[in-house]
């Protein structure tokens, strides 16, 4: 058994924490097994004691930088106990980590979730485009004894970057539950009901998602869209001008967010999962659509090149809107492909042992 500090943004509990379920599994999964003492470090919330959420007990630091910081360090220096810290967020949680590492020398898990090694400026995207952004995220991951990735593609990625990280990689994806497999055959004809799980904001490209679907209902298909996930206000009003003005208009509908078995009810309701994103570190809802069996079309991001690999319906599309329009047309004439492998690959018991291994590891010394 493993006794771990898990550092962590206050985002992923509560009426927020529905963003990011598969973290919170993962969370109750390990800690079935391991001592696992989970402190938020997002100015959110109250400072000091605990709370339970989510069915986790968890140890919140609000206020500014500086105060949760000397709180935190304060609450972990009065139980020096931990076998390993595990920070999960580099950007938001890399002032900690470095700091309590320093303090109690213990070994350092880092978990690249979002983007910390990506650079996209013309959408503002990634902390590898910011100097601070950088040092920050490259400390973390000089001083890890393990990294954790959710993909082949980021893994990959991460040792073209920094050749010296590679025995350090570990791919550890966020798994998700078996769920209850769609029923429906292929598509055959009449209203063509698609669905997205993405915010509306430039990294995940609602514009190419718009159009791809305009230009089916230009093609004279009757097609509805439906978008689940957070957005933000300013942003639900330009979806709604954009789909106005592309003539679609109460055919994409925004169904905000939700929870996780909410969203995995609502599967089977459609014939087909569209994602248009930048970028991913890994794809949680490419990854529930494969295991239900819903056909995906998508850029080629994240898990979706290995979730074809496994068997997944998945027809992968250039950065055009004609593409993905194709790629939507092609995906929803095929059946659901088969959840074995890929369940086997990403199935909640899998990815807990896969993170399991990173964190035994470290508290080891690679033993």
């Amino acid at each position: 058994m493993a006794r771990v500090l898990v550092l962590t943004p206050s985002f992923i509990t509560a009426a927020s924490g529905a963003q990011v379920p598969a973290v919170v599994d993962l969370f109750r999964a390990l800690s079935e097994r391991h001592e696992l003492e989970i402190h938020l470090v997002s100015p959110e919330g109250q400072r000091g004691g605990r709370i339970e959420q989510e069915g986790l007990v968890l140890y919140p630091h609000g206020s500014g930088r500086g105060e949760r910081l000397a709180h935190l360090l304060a609450s972990a220096l009065s139980r020096s106990r931990f076998d390993v810290f595990w920070a999960l967020w580099l950007r938001r949680t890399a002032p900690y980590a470095l700091a309590l590492q320093a303090s109690l020398q213990k070994p350092l898990v880092a978990s690249v979730i979002g983007g910390e090694v990506s650079d996209l400026p013309e959408v503002g995207y990634g902390e590898a485009g910011t100097q601070l952004g950088r040092r920050l995220v490259e400390a973390m991951l000089r001083r890890s004894a393990r990294i954790t990735v959710g993909s082949p593609w980021l893994a990959e990625a991460l040792r073209r970057r920094t050749p010296a990280l590679g025995p350090k990689i570990v791919e550890a994806p966020f798994g998700v539950p078996s769920l209850l497999r769609r029923s429906d055959g292929p598509w055959s004809g009449g209203p063509l009901r698609l669905v997205a799980v993405t915010r509306v904001e430039p990294v995940k490209d609602p514009d190419l998602l718009l159009e791809a679907v305009a230009q089916l209902h230009r093609q004279g298909l009757d097609v509805s869209l439906e978008i689940y996930g957070y957005t933000q206000n300013n942003d639900l009003t330009w979806l709604a001008e954009k789909s106005q003005n592309l003539g679609l208009g109460e055919r994409v509908r925004h169904a905000g967010l939700v929870r996780p078995e909410v969203l995995r009810a609502a599967y089977p309701r459609y014939h087909a999962l569209v994602h248009s994103s930048r970028h991913e570190s890994q794809g949680l809802a490419l990854i529930e659509a494969a295991v239900v069996g819903l056909p995906i079309a998508t850029t080629k991001v994240g898990v979706a090149p290995e979730l074809l690999e496994l068997g997944a319906t998945v027809e992968l599309a250039d950065r055009d809107p004609a593409s993905l329009a194709a790629a939507i047309r092609a995906a929803v004439i095929r059946p659901g492909g088969e959840a074995t492998r890929i369940l086997d690959r990403y199935g909640l018991p899998a990815a807990t042992r896969q993170f399991e291994r990173a964190l035994e590891e470290a508290a080891c010394g690679s033993c």
